[in-house]
């Protein structure tokens, strides 16, 4: 009862923290004979606001389970740290809520239904210090998953007030891939570049192309392709409701702006 467990990911900086207090773990039906049936319960507050709760069966001798896990106001804002090392955004704010039935066989088959949500977030684009990508409330409800045969299903995947800004550079660059990619990451070559636009390097003549090509030593065969392993995913319905959109266009002259409403 009444657990707490502080962990830090100190190769960050800022450093990611995570608390997860009070902790509490009840076991009952424990015993020495295997075919009994364990309860087990867990309920946990996770960093400032989640709650993690934990109700499961548990059948020691052939590793059998099933079980409810419910997480709510999970905040979102605990991932900055990683977000800002692996992309050029800010996340100032969301929270993530789930709840999922679950349930391993004898056989080692594994079965998840349920649903999960981000509510409230917002995330900005650093470089031009404006919102990139927010929502009220983004659901994926009926999700089912199984582990024999393996696939997914989604039944349905509703955003309530979308809205994602969208810009192309003068260099036909795009905030999505900067946004993307990590902070001080090389940018690509401009377009200009290859079709010899002023601004760029000349373009490739035939002669050059050839010359080039003949230089290269042929590349060695390709390994044969493993197979694929069937992986089936099945989506029902996506609805947008009062979404909305920024798009410009500065490479172009003259460039221009656009804002599109109540989409969906």
């Amino acid at each position: 009862q009444n657990f707490k467990i502080a962990a830090e990911d100190r190769s960050l900086k800022p450093a990611a923290t995570l608390l997860i207090s009070p902790l509490n773990v009840h076991v009952a039906g424990f015993n020495l004979t295997p075919e009994d049936v364990i309860d087990v319960t867990l309920d946990s507050g996770i960093n400032s606001s989640g709650k993690l709760s934990v109700k499961a069966k548990v059948t020691p001798k052939t590793s059998a389970l099933s079980g409810t896990v419910e997480l709510r106001d999970l905040p979102l804002t605990a991932l900055q740290p990683y977000v800002a090392h692996y992309t050029s955004m800010t996340l100032l704010k969301g929270t993530l809520g789930t709840k999922l039935d679950i349930e391993r066989k004898a056989d080692g088959t594994l079965e998840v239904k349920g649903a999960t949500q981000v509510s409230d977030l917002r995330t900005i684009d650093n470089r031009l210090k404006q919102d990139f990508v927010k929502w009220k409330e983004l659901r994926v409800d009926d999700i089912r998953y199984s582990s024999q045969p393996q696939r997914v299903k989604v039944g349905s995947i509703t955003a309530l007030t979308p809205y994602i800004r969208f810009v192309i550079y003068p260099d036909q660059t795009t905030n999505l891939k900067e946004v993307l990619s990590p902070p001080g990451a090389p940018k690509s070559p401009a377009a200009a570049a290859d079709n010899g636009q002023p601004g760029g390097a000349p373009a490739e003549t035939k002669k050059t192309r050839a010359a080039r090509r003949a230089s290269k030593p042929p590349p060695p065969p390709a390994a044969p392709a493993k197979p694929l392993t069937p992986f089936p995913v099945a989506l029902g319905t996506v609805r947008l409701v009062d979404g909305s959109a920024n798009y410009s266009d500065l490479w172009i002259k003259p460039s221009f702006s656009v804002g599109i409403q109540t989409l969906g």
